[in-house]
């Protein structure tokens, strides 16, 4: 694997501002207790990071792995929960995907999360996300 292939296009150092920058928009979405859609994200890494995937790039589900990941390890939540499709109010499946990876959404621990339940599951996770970035940090 080459590294243009590991950035999925972009540069090392493209990749770690743009997921720099993702995250601390989001971050300050959780602060506020907002949201935002795909288009909106993507616009607003664009603008701070100077780069960033289309809303439709295959490298956008890439880069938004990478900052959930972050926000769990640091934070125990998933703050791509805070974004979703425009003129919705659902994540994209890569966000189900990655909880469950990350073990935030075990349908064995859990067997009472259906696929119909999944958005009970976002809607909390959503709450979790801003108490999470609305207190200080430990």
């Amino acid at each position: 694997m080459s590294m243009n292939d590991r950035f999925y296009g972009y540069t090392e150092e493209q990749w770690d501002a743009m997921r720099a920058q993702g995250l601390a928009y989001l971050e300050e979405l959780a602060r506020d207790r907002r949201d935002t859609d795909y288009s909106t994200f993507c616009a607003e890494v664009r603008r701070r990071a100077g780069v960033a995937p289309e809303p439709h790039d295959h490298a956008l589900p890439h880069l938004l792995g990478a900052i959930g990941t972050r926000s769990y390890e640091d934070r125990q939540v998933i703050i791509t929960a805070l974004i979703h499709d425009k003129g919705g109010n659902e994540p994209g499946p890569g966000f189900y995907e990655l909880a469950e990876q990350l073990r935030a959404l075990n349908r064995e621990q859990n067997p009472w999360i259906a696929r119909e339940l999944r958005e009970v599951f976002w809607v909390r996770h959503v709450g979790e996300c801003h108490e999470a970035y609305a207190r200080k940090r430990p």
